[in-house]
């Protein structure tokens, strides 16, 4: 999987390592991203290459858990899910 700028947020997974359940795209900087998954002993999260690793998109990206932590993490995290209310902008008159 090519991890780009964009897919900041988005929840993965890694087939080698079906037990450490679904993760999140929690940083990611010039060559590496940092994934938080769901049933690590460690809270740290792991660093995988951008280009080349062994990482697909999850099917369901709606993970609230997931987006908490990383959005304890890093700030710049937003949840994937689209289900939020938008919020009204009152024109001045």
């Amino acid at each position: 999987m090519q991890i780009n700028d964009v897919d900041l947020g988005k929840i993965v997974q890694l087939p080698v390592r079906p037990e450490w359940g679904l993760g999140i795209i929690s940083k990611i900087e010039s060559r590496f991203a940092y994934i938080i998954f769901r049933n690590t002993e460690e809270k740290a999260a792991k660093k995988y290459f951008r280009s080349e690793n062994p990482l697909t998109l999850a099917k369901d990206q709606d993970q609230l858990d997931l987006n908490k932590r990383a959005r304890a993490k890093n700030k710049k995290v937003r949840p994937s899910f689209s289900a939020q209310p938008k919020k009204e902008v009152k024109a001045h008159a």
